[in-house]
C-alpha cells in the first residue's frame, strides 16, 4: 500500500493538465526560435516545377462584381483575401488578347492570346491565324476599339505579404494607367524590378455607367534592396503569363481613350 501510495505521488507531476502542464512544457522551449533559412525553403518538395504551381491572380472588384468583398478592393483568387491597396514589386510583363462574346457576355472567351500574337492553343481561337492579321484586332476607321481587347499581364510580388507572388492582367480603360508605369521604368533605364509601386484603383463615371480603374504609382522607399526581385525576376522569368479569361463581372465599357501618341516626358516621371 505504501509502494502505491509512493508510486502514485511520483506519477502525479508527469500527468499534471491545464495551466501547470503549460507552463512546465515552455520551460524547454527556446527564447528564439530561428527563422527556416531560404536555401530550405523546397524540401519535401524536390519533384516540384514551376508548372506545377498556381500563382494566385488578383483582380480589382468592379460593382458587379460575382466575387466577395467591397467594390474597388483587390480581391486574390486562391484565397478570397481583399486588400484596398497593393505595394508590389513588378516583376514581368507581357502582352496579350482577349476576345469576349458580345451576344453572351457570362461566356467563355471566343478566342485568347498569351503573347499578342498567336491564339493560344487547347481550343480558343478565332481564327489560326497571327493575330496582326486578325480583323478583330484591328481599331475601326471611325477610331472604334477592337473587339479584340489588348491585355498587360504582369508578373508581381507582394511586397507586405513576405514577397508572394500573383498575377494582374489590365485591359480596356486600365491599359493607360499599365502603359503609364511601364513608360515610367523605360524611360528612367531602369528594370521592372527595380522599385515598388502603389496598385491602387479609381472610379470612373460616365454616360456608360461605373467602374474601376487600376492605377499605379511608384512607391520607391529608401535604401531599397532590389537584389531580392531580381532573384525572384529569374526564377519565374519562363513562367507563362496567361491572359485573364475568367469573367468576374459585367465587362467594362468597350469605348476607350486612344494612347497618347507623345508617351512621358523625363520631367512627368515620378522618380
Amino acid at each position: 500500500m505504501t509502494d502505491q501510495l509512493g508510486l502514485k505521488e511520483r506519477i502525479e507531476p508527469e500527468v499534471e493538465s491545464g495551466e501547470t502542464a503549460i507552463a512546465t512544457t515552455s520551460q524547454n522551449v527556446p527564447a528564439t526560435i530561428p527563422e527556416i533559412p531560404a536555401e530550405l525553403s523546397m524540401e519535401g518538395m524536390e519533384g516540384i516545377g514551376q508548372a506545377d504551381l498556381m500563382v494566385p491572380r488578383m483582380r480589382v472588384l468592379q460593382p458587379t462584381s460575382k466575387l466577395e468583398g467591397e467594390a474597388g478592393e483587390f480581391h486574390f483568387n486562391l484565397t478570397g483575401e481583399t486588400k484596398k491597396t497593393v505595394v508590389a514589386v513588378l516583376l514581368r510583363v507581357q502582352k496579350g488578347r482577349v476576345l469576349w462574346d458580345a451576344e453572351d457576355l457570362a461566356a467563355a472567351p471566343l478566342c485568347a492570346s498569351d503573347d499578342a500574337v498567336r491564339p493560344r492553343s487547347g481550343g480558343l481561337h478565332y481564327g489560326d491565324y497571327p493575330c496582326a492579321e486578325c480583323e478583330k484586332a484591328l481599331w475601326g476607321t471611325d477610331n472604334a476599339p477592337p473587339p479584340c481587347s489588348q491585355t498587360y499581364n504582369f508578373l508581381a510580388a507582394d511586397v507586405e505579404d513576405e514577397n508572394a507572388p500573383f498575377m494582374l492582367s489590365l485591359s480596356k480603360t486600365s491599359l493607360k494607367h499599365a502603359k503609364r508605369i511601364i513608360s515610367v521604368f523605360v524611360l528612367k533605364h531602369k528594370p521592372l524590378w527595380s522599385g515598388p509601386v502603389r496598385i491602387m484603383s479609381i472610379l470612373v463615371t460616365s454616360d456608360k455607367g461605373k467602374w474601376y480603374e487600376v492605377t499605379f504609382t511608384p512607391a520607391p522607399p529608401k535604401g531599397f534592396d532590389w537584389r531580392p526581385y531580381r532573384e525572384m525576376y529569374l526564377g519565374m522569368r519562363a513562367m507563362e503569363l496567361r491572359t485573364d479569361t475568367e469573367q468576374t463581372s459585367a465587362p467594362e465599357p468597350r469605348d476607350q481613350p486612344t494612347p497618347p501618341e507623345s508617351g512621358l516626358d523625363e520631367e512627368e516621371l515620378p522618380f
